[in-house]
């Protein structure tokens, strides 16, 4: 049940290294990645309060609300289309 959604090349982030955005069931991942480093926010399922996405034009960005006192995950740079996915798909798990 593994889902992965890679933000645009271009505003995404990086041309080599665009952020990418795990659903793994269980929590839900932000993986930043460049040269010599790998950088990762997770919230667990259990701990996600809230999914809001801001559409854009053609991009988006979403945010993860955590309800645990830990960081929020957001990423932007996303296609409108996978982003809604993404939504859907959490907000069905959490339901």
């Amino acid at each position: 049940m593994a889902s992965v959604y890679t933000a645009n090349r271009f505003l995404g982030g990086s041309w080599f290294f665009p952020a990418q955005l795990h659903f793994l069931g269980d929590k839900v991942c932000l993986v930043k990645r460049s040269w010599f480093r790998t950088w990762e926010r997770t919230i667990p399922l259990s701990k996600i309060a809230s999914v809001t996405v801001q559409t854009g034009v053609a991009l988006s960005t979403v945010t993860v609300e955590s309800s645990g006192g830990s960081e929020d995950i957001v990423a932007s740079g996303f296609n409108n289309g996978d982003i809604e996915r993404f939504r859907i798909e959490v907000e069905s798990a959490l339901a």
